[in-house]
């Protein structure tokens, strides 16, 4: 799931949640804590994601390599693209209404560094 992490206002986003590996009966949309940025990050709301084969179809039945990788619950998301949302204060200078592109779903948190050109 990236670096997202549950932030502490209490909203929430939704998000597909694979809880145990299976067929596609084992996804469900659920609300999921919001993640919130720290030091040196942007929060970003997600506008656009990609449905990967082998992460979010193969891997889902759970005998696929890729399977191994995956800690569940598992929120499913590919490489995206969104809109800051948020910044954090010392992350503030370096972003101006940026597109953002990335791996994950609903709001994740990004390192500014790693994201913005």
């Amino acid at each position: 799931m990236g670096p997202d992490r549950s932030g502490d206002d209490g909203a929430l986003v939704r998000a597909v949640v694979m809880r145990a590996f299976g067929d596609p009966g084992v996804l469900e949309i659920e609300d999921v804590p919001a993640p919130s940025p720290q030091a040196g990050e942007a929060l970003v709301r997600v506008a656009a994601v990609e449905v990967s084969r082998t992460r979010d179809v193969a891997a889902r039945s759970g005998r696929h390599p890729f399977s191994r990788q995956i800690t569940l619950p598992h929120v499913l998301g590919g490489d995206f693209a969104g809109l800051v949302h948020e910044v954090a204060l010392e992350a503030a200078s370096a972003v101006h209404d940026a597109v953002i592109k990335g791996t994950t779903v609903g709001h994740t948190v990004l390192r500014v560094s790693d994201s913005v050109a």
